[in-house]
Parts: C-alpha cells; structure tokens; sequence
C-alpha cells in the first residue's frame, strides 16, 4: 500500500494528538478495520518518530557544542544571551545540518524513492485464507485476530496450534506474514525459506521472499529470488509477471 500525503498529514497530527475528533475516530475506525493501512501506519510512524529523535538529538549536540564555545570565547553576556556571532560559520554549519537531517528523515519515510518505498508500493498483506486452511473452528479464530490485524495474538495462536497439532504449509506462512508485520521479517524469511523448497503456493511464497529481502535491504538475494520466478516453471499470473518485471528494473 502506497502512503498518499493526505494519509502521512492524518498520521501526524494523531501522533501529536491535533486531529479533531472526528478525524480521529475516524483513522482509528480505519486501523482496525483496514489491514493494509494498519500496517502503513505503524511504519510510518515508527519512521517520524526515529526521524525527529535523531534531528532534534543532533541539533540540541551541536547547539551545546557551539554554546560552550562561544561562552569560552567570551561572546556570551551574563545569563547565557549571545552579545554577538563571533563564529558565523559554525552557527551556518548548524543551520546546515538541521536541514540536512530533514532532508535525511524525508528519505527514511516510507513514501521515499527507497527500498522501503518499494516494498511498501508492491507488497499488501495477503487475508487469512480460511478455506484453504482447512475452515476449522480453532483456525477460524486465527483467522479473524489475523484479519483484524492482531499479528501478535495470531502468532501466538498458531504456535500452540503447531505445539498441538503440528505445523502445517499455511501455520508456518501465517507465522511468516505475521512476524513481518511485527517486524520481525528476518525470522518470517527463515520460514519462508523453508517453504519455497515445497510445492504449496510457491508462486506466493517466493513472491513474498523476494519483497521481504527487499525490504531487509537485500537487493542482491531479492533479484537472484524474483528472477528464478519469472524464469522458472511456476505458473504466475501476468499481473504478477508484470510487477516482477517492474521491480527488477528498480533494483
């Protein structure tokens, strides 16, 4: 799912709390329901916050830098005031690297040119497909705390399924698609490895790798991945021939 700027405007105002109340019920009402958008959110508020850590720590260094040094030259009155700037160039380099650390936390978020951008434009997180995973009662609760977007509750739930009953094709791809949301993708693509030497959904499985080391940062294992789909005896629909296609000439 691709972040739209009216979408980042609503993530950062519920951030700090100045969304009206209804603009807030309203995207809180969209978390629940909207499994795609509940995990933008989490990521791109996970991005601002690292981008406004780091920008306002780095700021309050180098203004600390540059007070004590202007208080060691004696450009300072009694109270701490500037009497004058004595070192333009340092206070031009501040003002330098503020910007500079926007500009950087622009890129971190997920709406950037980046590795992040790709994954998120290509990859939505597939529903829990009960049907397939045999329509129980027991899966069907995994199913509905996994579509309601509780990764957490569903990762756990199918863990004591696997201790229970033992691991199935779909446990360990739930498990994969949950820990992701969870962030955990380098144990979800342990899982996921696992799985591609099946013959259940290989289409599906190495579709989802290739997207994950993307995400983690690993161009290289994701083209040698999508490249040994597009190229290999798995049957893939043209829609997901042709974002192959498109993602290798990205990366």
């Amino acid at each position: 799912m691709k972040l739209e700027d009216q979408d980042l405007i609503l993530i950062e105002g519920h951030l700090d709390g100045s969304l009206p109340s209804k603009e807030k019920k309203d995207l809180e009402d969209r978390l629940k329901n909207d499994t795609a958008f509940h995990a933008l959110y989490h990521k791109t508020a996970a991005g601002i916050k690292a981008v406004r850590t780091f920008t306002e720590q780095s700021s309050m260094q180098m203004l600390h830098k540059i007070y004590t040094e202007e208080k060691a030259n004696g450009q300072l009155e009694n109270g701490g005031k500037i009497r004058r700037i004595g070192s333009g160039r340092r206070w031009l380099a501040l003002a330098a690297s503020i910007a500079l650390l926007f500009t950087i936390g622009y890129f971190l978020l997920p709406n950037s040119n980046g590795q992040q951008n790709l994954y998120s434009s290509y990859f939505e997180t597939p529903t829990f497909d009960l049907l397939r995973s045999g329509g129980t009662s027991e899966m069907g609760n995994i199913a509905q705390l996994y579509n309601s977007a509780d990764y957490q509750a569903a990762l756990e739930a199918l863990e004591k399924f696997e201790l229970n009953q033992g691991s199935t094709f779909e446990t360990k791809y739930y498990k994969a698609l949950s820990l992701n949301e969870l962030d955990r993708t380098a144990e979800a693509l342990v899982l996921l490895d696992q799985l591609s030497s099946q013959n259940e959904k290989v289409d599906d499985v190495l579709w989802t790798k290739g997207l994950f080391q993307i995400k983690l940062g690993q161009t290289t294992e994701a083209k040698n991945t999508l490249e040994g789909l597009l190229n290999g005896d798995v049957a893939i629909t043209p829609a997901r021939r042709a974002k192959i296609t498109e993602i290798l000439k990205l990366i």
